[in-house]
């Protein structure tokens, strides 16, 4: 079993693992081609702002907020958004 070094974080992980122990990345065995889905930070903090959006909507539904619907609103429409971003980016 040889040692080798990960791609990602730079720690020593096992030629035998398919992925990093330590942070997930995969690892290509000899020859061996991996394709992985990034999605990019932007995108994901979008998807973070919206679910920030729809829980804080949520609260204001709950407490009869008048900003309750509208934020709940924005946050639904910039999730999908990014989601379609997401998609759009990764065919």
């Amino acid at each position: 079993m040889a040692l080798t070094n990960c791609p990602d974080c730079g720690n020593q992980v096992s030629t035998s693992a398919a992925m990093c122990p330590h942070c997930g990345h995969p690892i290509a065995r000899d020859g061996e081609r991996i394709t992985t889905q990034q999605t990019s930070q932007r995108i994901k903090a979008l998807q973070a702002l919206a679910v920030l959006l729809i829980a804080l909507g949520l609260i204001g539904l709950y407490f009869d907020s008048v900003f309750g619907i509208p934020a709940a609103a924005v946050g639904i429409v910039l999730y999908l958004a990014a989601r379609l971003a997401g998609w759009w980016r990764h065919g």
